[in-house]
């Protein structure tokens, strides 16, 4: 697959060598990155940036040099540092945030340009994807997603979508579902640069926010979840998918269906007995019976700190079942 080419040029040299360092290490986009400390150093050196093969041109604003033309053919974005209105023609993206925010603007941008397309996309199949639904409510599923999520991350590159109509709180500046799934139809590596530039990051964990509008998560057809977990499983490179699902959702079943492996939390009182012996004579009924083959139905064990969300630290009992519950779906490291 092409790498993304990236000319960064910026005074700063610590910063520019960090900034490139964390590009490097990315994951999802895979870059070549060359820094240079000038403007008029860079175009001696590569002539010009569209002939120089890159894609985008990052420069921060103290390196513009009046006369030095930036030429066609390349993507410039400009790290604002103290003037908005210094080639305001150009994308501006602020300098002095976390190099995760920097990156997802970079991407945001590179994406919004027509035929700046990367080739080749993940074979179908490599990604496990792991559904979490029971239909026992006030089982804690949630929380296990999250912290079997954050468990998966320390093996793979791991991806949680929270698929519930009341999901986890998000800024209110912060790209949520909602916006992915409005991407979804773009073609090439555009909606592979749109989710990245979305991401949100819990250590290595990838998330993206549960819908703000959770009404709105019922009025998502059948077709567009299973496009969204396709794409997912070929273009996006990640080992492991983990969904936190609830019949709030239209094709509930077919999504379940495509998952690769399904936990089902079960509880011993007799309302939940009856609930999930329903729930298994429906996927009979309906001829899922696949889903009931690839389905873990367990009980969760008694916890005596239960967190207050999934993302929280420090729930030894919790983290150590998963573990446990790890060796079942995937093997030993």
């Amino acid at each position: 697959m092409k790498d993304l080419t990236l000319l960064l040029c910026d005074r700063e040299e610590d910063y520019a060598q960090l900034l490139a360092e964390y590009f490097l290490r990315k994951k999802g986009i895979r870059f070549k990155v060359c820094v240079y400390t000038s403007l008029g150093e860079m175009l001696r050196q590569e002539k010009t940036p569209a002939e120089a093969g890159a894609d985008i041109l990052l420069l921060a604003e103290s390196t513009w040099e009046a006369g030095l033309p930036v030429l066609p053919g390349v993507c410039v974005m400009i790290l604002e540092e103290t003037n908005p209105e210094v080639l305001a023609e150009y994308p501006h993206i602020l300098k002095y945030q976390s190099a995760d925010r920097v990156l997802g603007q970079l991407l945001e941008v590179y994406a919004r340009r027509e035929g700046r397309v990367l080739r080749g996309c993940r074979p179908q199949g490599v990604t496990q994807i792991i559904g979490c639904y029971s239909p026992v409510h006030r089982c804690l599923q949630t929380t296990l997603a999250g912290a079997l999520s954050q468990e998966l991350a320390e093996r793979g590159r791991t991806l949680y979508l929270n698929l519930e109509y009341l999901g986890e709180w998000s800024r209110e500046e912060d790209h949520d579902l909602a916006d992915l799934l409005y991407f979804l139809k773009q073609e090439g590596e555009c909606f592979r640069l749109r989710l990245e530039s979305m991401l949100q990051r819990k250590g290595p964990l990838d998330y993206i926010p549960a819908m703000k509008a959770g009404e709105n998560l019922p009025a998502v057809t059948p077709e567009e979840w299973l496009l969204l977990l396709e794409r997912l499983d070929k273009e996006c490179g990640y080992d492991f998918l983990v969904l936190d699902l609830s019949e709030s959702l239209q094709g509930l079943l077919e999504i379940l269906r495509y998952c690769t492996r399904v936990l089902t939390i079960t509880r011993k009182e007799p309302m939940a007995r009856v609930k999930e012996r329903r729930y298994r004579q429906q996927l009979e009924l309906y001829h899922y019976e696949d889903i009931l083959e690839k389905t873990y139905f367990f009980s969760l064990p008694r916890i005596s700190v239960v967190p207050s969300n999934p993302w929280e630290e420090g729930a030894g009992e919790l983290t150590g079942y998963v573990k446990e519950l790890l060796k079942e779906l995937v093997g030993k490291e």
